[in-house]
């Protein structure tokens, strides 16, 4: 039972998260965008990167991963190259973008943003153990990274760490927006581990 408590507070968690877009530019406008400059060539550097990067926000991931492979990574930006990562997460790849971002990692000029991404890959694919090491570093350099908070608190579940599911969850409340969606959906978790925490204190009662 508990087990199986554990694996719908994390499917809870991950699809609550899985459906916040990382689109910022609405998708009609990221299609126009895409339309307009293949109507008029893709010649410079500059509208080749913009296209790929109209087609990652218009939700064209496949499309935007094989375009992405025209491109020489030589002169592209590390920001750049973190889309080409997400295309991959979003299409649920996470195998796939932890060499990606692997291949991102310098040691010279550490980035949290690889860093992150990492974890998140390592969340989904249920390497909690890796996934809290790495969040926990991530916390001590920036206490106010709302996500990292959020998938910290998704990695208490296998251990039972419901309190400590309840207080990073409470560190997103706090830090992000009313109308975010990382907020709502560390509600939605806060809201499982205190339903867990009620159950075993029941359970205990009936002892």
């Amino acid at each position: 039972m508990a087990a199986r408590f554990i694996l719908l507070f994390l499917l809870l968690g991950l699809n609550l998260q899985a459906q916040k877009k990382p689109v910022r530019v609405p998708r009609n406008n990221a299609e126009k965008i895409v339309q307009r400059l293949s109507s008029r060539g893709l010649r410079a550097l500059a509208d080749r990167q913009l296209y790929f990067l109209a087609l990652y926000h218009a939700g064209k991931l496949e499309p935007a991963l094989k375009y992405y492979r025209t491109l020489d990574p030589r002169i592209l930006g590390l920001s750049t190259k973190l889309v080409q990562v997400h295309c991959l997460m979003g299409l649920g790849r996470y195998d796939q973008a932890l060499p990606a971002l692997h291949k991102l990692d310098d040691r010279t000029k550490p980035d949290l943003r690889v860093d992150y991404l990492r974890a998140r890959c390592w969340v989904h694919l249920k390497r909690y153990k890796q996934a809290r090491v790495l969040l926990a570093l991530i916390l001590r350099i920036r206490p106010n990274h709302a996500g990292a908070h959020y998938y910290y608190a998704l990695t208490c579940a296998p251990a039972g760490e419901w309190r400590k599911a309840i207080k990073h969850c409470r560190q997103v409340l706090l830090l992000e927006g009313r109308d975010s969606t990382l907020a709502r959906n560390a509600a939605g978790i806060m809201l499982a581990a205190m339903l867990k925490q009620d159950q075993l204190k029941k359970t205990k009662t009936r002892k």
